[in-house]
């Protein structure tokens, strides 16, 4: 096994994080890709403003693996994780779903305990390679115990309700600006 020269941690390191952040009625949520967007989320309602310019709001109801499937492409999406943290992550999100997830902030993840099927969709190079991307983009943290990861609850949860917003804004187009300069 490769030593990894993250940080290692006696007590998740996102917990104090969190409470300082619960302590406000407003969520704000922003992608480290895109440093000056963010979305704002009431904690009571788990509503966006009405500022947000958002006029269409679809629910589905979905089976538990494709919710998985869409909560991991979402978050890949936002924080740009590699194919490889992906895929770990998606084994991260099953392990910590479900009851025997509940109120856990700890998950083991060792590659040899993995079910056979499971190590022969993800070798043990893209496994690695997940887990350094889970903790450069600080969804777990590595704890002081081999193989143990805490997980930063902000980004992963224990729900069964997640929204996807995209919102899509016509580009002006600058030859028409330049046109209509032009003609005054």
């Amino acid at each position: 096994m490769a030593v990894r020269k993250s940080k290692k941690w006696e007590t998740n390191p996102f917990l104090p994080m969190l409470l300082k952040d619960s302590e406000s009625k407003v969520k704000k949520v922003s992608s480290p890709l895109k440093k000056d967007d963010l979305l704002l989320v009431s904690r009571t309602t788990g509503e966006i403003p009405t500022n947000a310019n958002i006029g269409i709001i679809y629910t589905q109801k979905i089976e538990r693996n494709e919710f998985i499937k869409l909560y991991v492409k979402g978050m890949a999406a936002l924080f740009g994780l590699t194919k490889a943290g992906q895929k770990v992550f998606a084994l991260l999100y099953s392990a910590l779903s479900g009851k025997e997830g509940k109120d856990k902030d700890l998950v083991t993840l060792y590659y040899p305990a993995l079910p056979k099927e499971t190590q022969e969709q993800i070798s043990y190079r893209i496994f690695t390679k997940g887990i350094n991307d889970l903790i450069k983009a600080e969804f777990i943290a590595e704890s002081i115990m081999p193989f143990q990861y805490y997980i930063n609850p902000t980004y992963i949860f224990n729900g069964d309700r997640l929204a996807l917003i995209h919102l899509y804004e016509v580009e002006k187009s600058k030859k028409r600006l330049i046109n209509s300069e032009h003609k005054k």
